[in-house]
């Protein structure tokens, strides 16, 4: 338990910086079309990465990093529903 929450950390702390969901309008004859850029997640890795962190136990120490990375999470979640909708 204790490889897999210092591997999960290793990733999600490298994903922060990736992690881009602005989106790209990319205007067409009658209707925009949104693009994210390449390295951006997607809906579905962002529930992945959302439940692996839901389902594991951190330290004290790393609670309150991990707080704002799940909520930095959740609000590009919650973005990529709205513009799904």
């Amino acid at each position: 338990m204790k490889k897999l929450q210092s591997f999960l950390k290793y990733k999600v702390m490298g994903l922060r910086d990736f992690v881009n969901t602005k989106p790209l309008k990319e205007k067409t004859s009658n209707q925009t079309k949104i693009e994210f850029p390449k390295n951006s997640l997607d809906k579905q890795e962002l529930s992945i990465i959302l439940n692996l962190v839901k389902e594991t136990s951190f330290k004290g120490e790393d609670i309150e990093t991990m707080y704002n990375l799940i909520l930095k999470l959740q609000d590009q979640y919650f973005s990529l529903e709205k513009l799904e909708k």
